[in-house]
């Protein structure tokens, strides 16, 4: 599956009225938010927004929006994919999540275990957030 991630600097740059939505609910300038647009052959099919603190050992996978009429073709995992090889590239060691639906019919377990397939696990006392290691091998300079 080819996906384009484009770095967002406004909401304004997004087409679709339903990611676009989703893009403006987060203020431009701060410094610690990485939003994205994810296009495929063309398409715009989901947003993507990070918290990527400094010092910090996990990237935070803040939402996760999939356009519905592309749910259901892999575009999600593929994005956990896509989001563990930013984390490696910006020297994280970890993905954090904090899974909440964000569509309607989706419950909270469903969410949780879609999580818990695609190998996250519960945050050692932090209620409500799922993590992912990466690989040590995956690290540079380690």
């Amino acid at each position: 599956m080819k996906l384009e991630l484009h770095k967002l600097t406004a909401a304004s740059e997004i087409n679709s009225a339903e990611l676009r939505a989703r893009a403006c609910r987060y203020v431009p300038g701060n410094e610690v938010r990485l939003n994205y647009l994810v296009r495929m052959s063309g398409e715009e099919v989901a947003f993507l927004s990070y918290d990527a603190f400094p010092d910090s050992e996990h990237l935070v996978l803040y939402e996760m929006f999939v356009a519905e009429r592309f749910r259901g073709q892999g575009i999600g995992s593929e994005l956990i994919r896509r989001s563990l090889q930013l984390a490696t590239e910006l020297g994280y060691r970890r993905l954090l999540v904090m899974p909440k639906p964000l569509a309607e019919g989706i419950t909270p377990q469903q969410l949780v275990t879609w999580y818990e397939k695609r190998g996250f696990v519960p945050a050692p006392e932090q209620h409500g957030t799922y993590i992912m290691e990466i690989p040590h091998e995956e690290f540079p300079n380690s």
